[in-house]
């Protein structure tokens, strides 16, 4: 859904019909970040990059850092933290950068002031909550936009674009991969209850909402998990789902804070019918390996040579055709473009890249991931 532009807001907000007062046209719009923690230095750095296209604001319940982001970003501290920032005039749409229970209750009340609302995923830990987030947001004429910047990363963009046009034919397998030995630098996420989840609720639903931006929505989803490991986290620390797309592909996540990752491993492998394509999210391009053409000088060798040394060559004869597919963007999760894109839905009135909705498809494939973990059965997703 668009959401109003600033100069229509105020429009409607002089004639006594809009939500709120909105900025003038031509007047820079206001940002607060509201939680200065980890995290929230990724988003206050790409907000940074944005330069004099917003005003930055900066709240936290911590005082003390909200200045220190002030200062290091170059914006205005907003005394009072969440309370002071809704609060504020100056302020016309916030970035929320909190602890996950803290989500539906901080978006609500942003939207209920007459801000705009780009939350941290998870959009919330429940499916009634985040049904009320988006209602909300709907009914207001407001965004809300949900921080899944790795839809927005180039890599993904552009595996998309190739998907799209055929390149790879008909992708039969996904296998995405996040592995890595994690100590949480936030205390909030050794605790289940305030967490609501494990790895797959605060990593793994990156990688099920690049897999629905590619292929659409999964008919089921199956989920195991090995035993913990890691007691710092207060959800699963491992976890391997199995979702099944109608007519696509069928996709493995083997994701786990608890682990060690192989030298040089993919976040996403994509098997299919006229090649494969593999990425890391640290290297800035795409590796397609496609079928070699028929007059390729190993397809002419084999059959024309005695057997007997067409047998010991054919071990090295090449199978395959490896391109490099560079992407020279170097935004390779997409922070900075999280941030524009949220710009330009409060600026311009568009939908953002990832809206509530999305946000609350991606939260239902996750919670089905965790019925199936209990219960030990694939679950359907309608």
């Amino acid at each position: 859904m668009a959401t109003k532009p600033f100069v229509d807001q105020k429009a409607d907000a002089v004639h006594g019909e809009g939500h709120r007062a909105g900025v003038a046209s031509g007047v820079i719009p206001g940002i607060c970040l509201i939680g200065c923690g980890w995290w929230g230095g990724v988003h206050a750095l790409a907000l940074k990059a944005i330069g004099p296209r917003v005003c930055r604001y900066f709240a936290s319940q911590n005082s003390d850092h909200a200045r220190d982001f002030a200062r290091r970003f170059d914006g205005t501290e907003i005394p009072g933290g969440m309370a002071g920032a809704l609060k504020d005039a100056r302020v016309d749409a916030v970035i929320l950068a909190l602890p996950h229970h803290l989500h539906a209750e901080a978006t609500l009340a942003a939207l209920r002031a007459g801000k705009h609302v780009l939350v941290e995923k998870p959009l919330a830990l429940n499916l009634e909550e985040g049904e009320k987030m988006v209602r909300l947001a709907e009914d207001s004429g407001l965004c809300l936009a949900v921080a899944e910047e790795y839809r927005l990363s180039p890599l993904v963009v552009r595996t998309r674009d190739l998907i799209r046009q055929g390149r790879l034919g008909r992708v039969l397998f996904v296998q995405a991969n996040t592995i890595g030995n994690f100590r949480p630098p936030q205390r909030w996420k050794q605790s289940r209850e305030s967490m609501g989840g494990g790895v797959l609720l605060d990593v793994g639903i990156h990688y099920i909402d690049v897999l629905r931006f590619w292929f659409g929505e999964p008919e089921r989803v199956w989920a195991t998990s090995p035993p913990q490991i890691n007691p710092e986290i207060g959800g699963e620390d491992s976890i391997s789902a199995v979702l099944n797309f109608p007519n696509g592909p069928v996709a493995n996540l083997r994701i786990t804070w608890s682990g060690h990752p192989p030298p040089g491993m993919s976040a996403f492998e994509l098997c299919a019918e006229r090649g494969s394509l593999t990425f890391s999210y640290q290297k800035p391009w795409l590796t397609h390996s496609e079928p070699l053409p028929p007059d390729h000088w190993s397809q002419r060798v084999q059959g024309r040579l005695p057997w007997r040394i067409e047998r010991r060559l054919l071990p090295f004869l090449p199978k395959s055709r490896l391109r490099r597919l560079p992407v020279e963007d170097d935004d390779k999760i997409g922070n900075r473009a999280l941030i524009h894109d949220f710009v330009q839905a409060i600026t311009c009135g568009q939908a953002p890249a990832v809206s509530g909705m999305e946000g609350l498809k991606d939260l239902r494939v996750v919670l089905a991931a965790y019925e199936s973990l209990r219960s030990g059965k694939a679950v359907p997703l309608p």
